[in-house]
């Protein structure tokens, strides 16, 4: 499980709790600017308390409130601070299911999902016969390699041009 899943988690958790309390909006879910406040976090209850006239630590703690945690969930605390509301992962648990992952993905792992692959022209090092190479050639030579194989390892056809 990657971070990006586990915000997708709490993202869902948000939005399922935001229907309890009948309020629509779109939870937007981050990585915490301060790892005191947790791993990840949302400012939802301070936009909705502008729009609805509330108090944010009021409507951060009815949101909370509603969150329903699964047993074997990967977050260790949700709470309400300063308006904010912040999870916390269990990191034991999250290990586990990143291990787990990479154990069956193999070397696939961190291979996200392409919809449509495209192709992709990188044109890298262009370094000028007339002068002697330097370090800045061998930099945009190692950057372009780089590149490609990550566009390729992704599932894009790339193709490459060194002059």
């Amino acid at each position: 499980m990657s971070f990006i899943e586990a915000a997708r988690s709490a993202r869902e958790q948000l939005q399922n709790s935001l229907s309890k309390c009948q309020l629509r909006a779109e939870p937007i879910v981050r990585e915490s600017s301060d790892p005191m406040y947790g791993d990840i976090s949302s400012p939802i209850a301070h936009e909705m308390a502008n729009m609805l006239g509330e108090d944010a630590d009021m409507l951060a703690e009815r949101i909370v409130a509603n969150i329903e945690r699964p047993e074997e969930g990967i977050f260790k605390s949700i709470e309400a601070k300063d308006g904010y509301i912040n999870f916390r992962l269990d990191q034991a648990k999250w290990s586990e299911l990143v291990l787990q992952e990479i154990n069956t993905r193999k070397s696939n792992y961190g291979k996200p999902p392409m919809e449509v692959s495209r192709r992709i022209l990188i044109e890298h090092t262009n370094s000028n016969p007339n002068k002697p190479l330097h370090i800045g050639t061998i930099r945009n030579t190692i950057l372009g390699d780089c590149l490609q194989r990550i566009l390729r390892f992704v599932g894009n056809e790339t193709i490459v041009l060194n002059y």
